[in-house]
């Protein structure tokens, strides 16, 4: 059953996020060829007039495509949970955790894919310029920069680079389902209150991350001054060596990441505690 949701929430929430893709496919192919266009034609007024239009372009979809798609998922879970069409979700034989469990999935699946098409996005730009600037000609010399940076590196991580890599990946995983949760959990408490539903969900989330990010600051204060943790890092100043830096990283990721997780298991629960026992679709 939860897959035969999934489906269907992908295809949903694809009527909210496909706009926003082929607006952001379009904006890209014109991006791509501003870039060539600048680098080709060499003038100085095109520059004056294209370079600000293309950085400010640029911005604007890394923009649309992240708040975008959020809006998207939010706006999807508040409609099929809260609103008219709450009534049908919840007549469905199936339990709250499964309607939640298969929206989050669908909407991480469209963030993650967002996110590769960042990068992709910007290694196309790399290519072009490099493609029409001549910077292919200096590949094996960046090449060796890079094996030059990556060996200095690797001498100062004072654990594995592919834990190091696997960890940041985990925590980026994370930030995903939380960061989404963290809506879900507005939009629930926000159709408890009778009127402006909606509007209702965006204040508690503007309170929600506004408390966390108080939470985390005052956190950072305590954990900087436990003895063994970051201390001697903080202490170290400008002799701080590459080796406690990485230390000091590495327990930051570990922490952030577990915190994360547990504040969204937490909000996980709060939504389904309210769809199941304080539902108002009125």
């Amino acid at each position: 059953m939860l897959l035969k949701l999934m489906k269907h929430e992908m295809k949903s929430l694809w009527h909210y996020c496909g706009l926003v893709i082929i607006c952001v496919l379009i904006a890209s192919a014109i991006f791509e060829i501003g870039v060539v266009g600048v680098v080709a034609i060499k003038n100085s007024v095109v520059d004056i007039i294209m370079i600000p239009s293309l950085i400010f372009l640029g911005f604007a979809i890394v923009a649309v495509l992240a708040y975008g798609i959020q809006f998207g998922v939010a706006f999807r879970f508040y409609r099929t949970m809260s609103s008219d069409e709450g009534y049908l979700t919840h007549t469905l034989p199936v339990n709250t955790s499964q309607h939640i469990l298969s929206k989050l999935l669908s909407a991480c699946i469209y963030t993650i894919c967002s996110v590769i098409y960042l990068i992709i996005f910007i290694v196309l730009t790399v290519i072009v310029l490099a493609g029409v600037t001549g910077g292919f000609d200096h590949f094996p010399d960046i090449m060796r920069e890079l094996k030059v940076a990556y060996d200095e590196f690797k001498s100062v991580v004072n654990i594995p680079i592919a834990l190091f890599i696997a960890e940041y990946t985990i925590m980026s995983l994370v930030s995903v389902v939380y960061s989404i949760l963290i809506m879900y959990v507005s939009v629930a408490l926000g159709q408890l209150i009778s009127t402006h539903k909606f509007v209702w969900s965006v204040v508690f989330y503007m309170i929600i991350t506004s408390v966390i990010g108080i939470i985390t600051q005052i956190a950072t204060m305590i954990f900087t001054a436990i003895p063994g943790l970051f201390a001697p890092f903080m202490a170290a100043g400008e002799n701080a060596t590459p080796e406690l830096f990485m230390g000091a990283t590495h327990v930051i990721i570990l922490i952030v990441t577990v915190l994360m997780a547990v504040v969204g298991l937490v909000a996980f629960f709060v939504t389904k505690y309210i769809y199941e026992r304080k539902l108002n679709l009125e």
